[in-house]
């Protein structure tokens, strides 16, 4: 099981807060295809966690609907 974690700081009162967490098991990832993408709004850390059978890579993406500062953490058993 895989945790991706995009936590956003609020250090510049100018930016909105608003990045968008998507996950996928295919490079084909966008914003309009995707496995995870949890829709919390403004100045909320999105989480996506998933079991991954397969060999091979996972994606994350982030798009900024209005400016932000994020880290994105990935963890595994």
């Amino acid at each position: 099981q895989y945790t991706v974690k995009m936590t956003y700081y609020p250090w510049n009162n100018n930016y909105t807060k608003d990045p968008d967490l998507y996950t996928h098991n295919s490079s084909s990832i966008s914003l309009t295809n995707y496995l995870c993408r949890p829709y919390l709004g403004a100045g909320q850390s999105e989480t996506c966690t998933f079991t991954a059978p397969w060999s091979g890579k996972n994606y994350a993406l982030v798009h900024g609907f209005t400016n932000a500062a994020y880290l994105i953490s990935v963890t595994s058993p």
